[in-house]
Parts: structure tokens; C-alpha cells; sequence
């Protein structure tokens, strides 16, 4: 009975919190291994876009105030398609689409300056890339319940056992206490502790706080960044174990 009623208070007291999708990238290694020219999260995985999964499981979640997905010039047909089967659940923020960075710094000032933040009560924004189709209810949960002490929260995975999956390492990692790790793309912006006195330069976003939390699950390590990524997510597709808690 106490774990009944722990769930149900974790989705009253996070309902306020937003989620961002980023699909406003090149997904230049995507296209490179395909040989394609098709926007990454188009990408088919068993005949469904990527970016299909992903917004169903945030849909089905029930825990999110808003649902924003950051689109950009190098992603028209991405637009198209969110507007087209989600447009009265998901809402469109244009982007530069040039660096991941700047795009943060747009969004947060999308919240920040059009009064979002107080007219309603948002407090929190998880940030989630498209290409993680595998994401999972229970993940979700689990990342809203986290305690954060700094402005922006970054999820992390030890660069291992991305190895150990099969799965091609992110470009961009990072050493804690001499032990590598690969960032997820998934972090959390405490809105309310974020200051915009930083200017229009995207050199801001480097001066709001962060702090790191590893989980090492496989949903979250296996965006879609090569071919091989795709199969390795059809494969834990295929699995009838719970693949989730690998």
C-alpha cells in the first residue's frame, strides 16, 4: 500500500514539470552510416518514426504539464509530422538547429521571458532527445523523482557499460573522479534557479550550474546514432526479459 500511494504522490507533485524534446540536429553520424537524407528522428525502427516512441511514452506518462518539441531548419518534415499527429498535445519551439547548446539557451529563455514560468508554475523542464526510443514509463518516473541541489541536473552513463551494449560511445564525455562517462543528452533545468542576467551571448548557458547523476540503463544508452545503434534497439525490443533494469 505505501508504494501506491509514494506513486500517486509523485504525480501530483510533478505535474507542473514540462518536457522538451530536442529534434532540431543535423544527425550528421545518423545520415552518414544510412547514406540517407532523412531527418534522424524520422528514422524508422520497426516501421515507426523514432521520435513516435518517444512522444507516446511521454503522452502515456500522464506526469507533464506541457510537451514542447524543439525543431529547427534542418528538421522540416519533423515538424510536419508533430503538427500533423500530435498537434494538440505537443507545442513547436523553433531553434537554430547550429549548436545543442544555443538551442538550451533559446528554450530556457522561451520559458523564462514569456511568462511561462509564473503564469504557470513551471518549476522544472526535462530535457529528452528524439533518438531515444526506448525510453520507459518507469524511467521517466524515476528521473522526475530525482533531487536536484543546482540549476541543471545532466544524467550521465558510464562510458563501459555503453561499451558492454554495443552501443557507439557519445561524442562528447566527460571524467568524474578519474572513471569516464558519456552523456545521455537527458538533463533537468530547475527553471526558478536559473538567472537570464547573462545576455544574448549562448556563452551564458556555460555559467548555470550543474551537478551529474548516473544511470546506467540500457533505454537511455541506446539512441540512435549508427546503424548498429538501430539493431540494438530492435534487439531489446525483441527481448521478452525486462531489459529495462539491465
Amino acid at each position: 500500500m505505501d508504494d501506491i500511494i509514494g506513486t500517486w504522490t509523485i504525480v501530483v507533485l510533478t505535474k507542473r514539470m514540462h518536457c522538451v524534446l530536442m529534434c532540431g540536429g543535423k544527425g550528421t553520424r545518423l545520415k552518414k552510416t544510412l547514406g540517407l537524407e532523412v531527418e534522424k528522428p524520422l528514422i524508422k525502427l520497426r516501421n515507426k518514426p523514432l521520435i513516435e516512441y518517444v512522444i507516446n511514452t511521454l503522452i502515456w506518462s500522464n506526469k507533464f504539464k506541457g510537451i514542447f518539441a524543439a525543431v529547427s531548419v534542418n528538421t522540416p518534415k519533423t515538424r510536419e509530422f508533430i503538427k500533423s499527429n500530435y498537434g494538440d498535445k505537443v507545442t513547436l519551439i523553433e531553434t537554430m538547429g547550429r549548436e545543442y547548446s544555443e538551442d538550451y539557451l533559446k528554450i530556457i529563455k522561451y520559458f523564462k521571458e514569456t511568462g511561462n514560468e509564473k503564469k504557470h508554475g513551471i518549476k522544472k523542464i526535462l530535457f529528452l532527445p528524439a533518438d531515444t526510443p526506448l525510453i520507459s514509463l518507469d524511467t521517466l518516473a524515476q528521473l522526475i523523482a530525482i533531487n536536484q541541489e543546482k540549476p541543471c541536473l545532466t544524467i550521465v552513463l558510464e562510458k563501459g557499460f555503453v561499451k558492454s551494449m554495443g552501443i557507439l560511445t557519445s561524442a562528447y564525455e566527460l571524467v568524474i573522479d578519474n572513471k569516464n562517462y558519456c552523456y545521455s543528452g537527458i538533463s533537468i533545468m530547475d527553471i526558478k534557479k536559473i538567472d537570464m542576467g547573462m545576455g544574448n551571448s549562448t556563452e551564458g548557458i556555460a555559467l548555470i550550474d550543474e551537478e551529474y547523476k548516473t544511470l546506467n540503463r540500457v533505454e537511455i544508452a541506446c539512441n540512435a546514432n549508427t546503424l548498429e545503434d538501430l539493431k540494438t534497439a530492435e534487439k531489446f525490443l525483441d527481448k521478452k526479459c525486462d531489459w529495462r533494469y539491465l
